[in-house]
């Protein structure tokens, strides 16, 4: 699916719902309706496959991708027209139900931006992490409010991200899914010089996985074709190999995926060799059709 990469991002924050949504074994994804309306939120239970309907969110058409903290907060990056042009802008959603819309509202960035291409997201502890179809890979953090945000650290991934990332359970590992459906894992200690940096897992076996959650255990995926409003499906993926399996039709074309619980508490990867030689311990710290794509 065919991305434009010269364009300008918004983030998406959503908040405020109730604890059950945010329960283990539910992930949240974002489409567009059929038809090219507005973006739209759905859920998944990961064991009974049931989807909801969680609301179409009316004046924003481009959400790219999710990102959920334990607490029920749902965060994701996206863009408003078809060419993604103009300023960046952050917005709180309040997800509504079927045949409801979403409430919204704009929040703000400070002094800084993310990049203009940003398509990926994932929410650890307070922060928020974003990476970009052109390899870039940002931190962002509260500016001392919950309504302001600013970006804290800038890297590159060395490759071209392919639409989300995803912490494990134990927040030792951020995967990310790369351009062409590859799954690799991504430097996430801001100390390092090489923050941000992809290390190469495997191929899904899909041409593109716009989405990725880790719930239950278990990473899942979340596969796109190449047509706006083809069907999407949700696999499970070895966070080994990259290979995906069990494979669940969802009816749409999915375009990122969240679930609340992993990174929690994350462990960041030790910068170099030469750090675990000193003894030094690591410390506890706890995501359109041709022009109107998400890149790459």
């Amino acid at each position: 699916m065919t991305r434009v990469c010269g364009v300008t991002v918004t983030v998406v924050l959503a908040a405020f719902f109730c604890a059950s949504d945010a329960s283990a074994g539910v992930i949240w994804y974002t489409a567009e309706s059929a038809g090219g309306g507005w973006s739209h939120l759905y859920s998944i239970d990961t064991t009974t496959k049931a989807i909801a309907d969680r609301g179409e969110v009316h004046g924003q058409r481009y959400i790219t991708d999710l990102a959920m903290d334990a607490g029920g907060e749902l965060y994701g990056v996206g863009w408003n027209n078809a060419y993604a042009n103009g300023t960046s802008k952050l917005y709180r959603i309040t997800p509504g139900g079927a045949g409801d819309a979403a409430d919204w509202d704009i929040l703000q960035v400070a002094y800084n931006r993310m990049d203009r291409t940003v398509n990926a997201a994932v929410m650890s502890g307070e922060d928020l992490y974003v990476a970009s179809c052109s390899g870039g890979f940002q931190k962002l953090v509260r500016d001392g409010s919950p309504d302001r945000w600013r970006v804290s650290a800038t890297g590159n991934l060395g490759s071209t991200s392919g639409g989300d990332l995803a912490f494990s359970a134990d927040g030792q590992k951020l995967y990310v899914t790369l351009s062409g459906g590859s799954l690799g894992t991504v430097n996430f200690d801001e100390s390092s010089r090489d923050f941000g940096k992809v290390t190469a897992i495997g191929s899904t076996g899909y041409s593109q996985v716009f989405g990725l959650a880790w719930s239950e255990e278990v990473l899942y995926g979340f596969t796109n074709n190449n047509t706006n409003y083809g069907s999407s499906y949700m696999v499970r993926l070895n966070p080994l190999t990259g290979a995906a399996s069990d494979p669940v039709a969802l009816g749409v074309a999915v375009w990122g995926a969240a679930a609340a619980g992993g990174g929690a508490n994350p462990v960041p990867e030790p910068a170099t060799i030469a750090l675990l030689g000193l003894g030094a311990c690591v410390a506890l710290l706890r995501r359109k059709r041709t022009a109107m794509r998400r890149c790459c």
